[in-house]
């Protein structure tokens, strides 16, 4: 029995540990994706953003090079970061060549913009200062496009972002659980105050039981006293 209410115990625990894990989850992913309000904004929460990498133009051997259907994670560039940029750092921009979010190297740095190129393309060209780069597929960005840097890649995890980010992998992934969650939380709590109620009702049960002990016990001792009177009284009327 000992062994059984702990296992329930620890079962109880886990489960409210990864309920509130999911919960956080859902908070962040859900504040992340309320910043995209244009075509630049990508989702992030406190300082950090995420992207899913659809083209294979930052493949390579280098190694935070990364590859299609990778989840990147990225802390959002400001003016004053953007000066500590430095050649390799691997950037999000808004691409006007193609409008929409481009990450790409940086490769060389200009006074108010940066030179960037995917290390796919660089395998077969590589950017070189001072030099007529053309046909080498680079892309000259200004410092207003320039939107996070690389920190980390979360391999393959991009596919599974881009699903999640649909309604039916939405409700899948993070309502469903969620309301599974919610519903053994909710029969854990149901029992727990059904625990509480046949405490309290027992306790009250043992405290009317003790109370009309007592009464029966004062009204005992009365019964003796008042006996006792009358044995006096006999015996003194014997006497007399």
């Amino acid at each position: 029995m000992k062994n059984k209410n702990t296992v329930q115990r620890i079962l109880s625990i886990t489960g409210n540990v990864v309920f509130y894990i999911i919960l956080a989850a859902l908070l962040i992913f859900s504040i992340a994706n309320m910043r995209i309000k244009k075509a630049n904004d990508i989702p992030n929460a406190l300082g950090y953003g995420f992207l899913s990498v659809v083209s294979d133009s930052m493949e390579g051997s280098k190694e935070n090079s990364f590859d299609k259907g990778d989840l990147i994670i990225v802390r959002m560039l400001n003016d004053k970061s953007i000066k500590d940029l430095k050649e390799g750092d691997i950037v999000t921009f808004y691409d006007w060549n193609i409008l929409r979010i481009n990450t790409h190297r940086i490769v060389d740095i200009g006074s108010n913009y940066v030179i960037t190129q995917g290390d796919k393309a660089a395998n077969s060209a590589a950017y070189v200062k001072g030099e007529n780069n053309e046909g080498k597929q680079y892309e000259t960005v200004l410092h207003d496009d320039l939107i996070a840097v690389h920190r980390s890649t979360w391999s393959n995890a991009g596919t599974t972002l881009d699903r999640l980010q649909t309604p039916v992998g939405f409700a899948i992934a993070i309502i469903l659980p969620v309301f599974v969650l919610l519903v053994i939380q909710g029969i854990n709590l149901a029992r727990a105050v059904l625990s509480i109620s046949k405490n309290k009702m027992e306790e009250k049960h043992q405290q009317d039981k003790e109370k009309v002990l007592q009464e029966l016990e004062a009204e005992k001792e009365k019964l003796r006293k008042e006996l006792l009177e009358e044995l006096k009284k006999e015996q003194q009327n014997k006497q007399s």
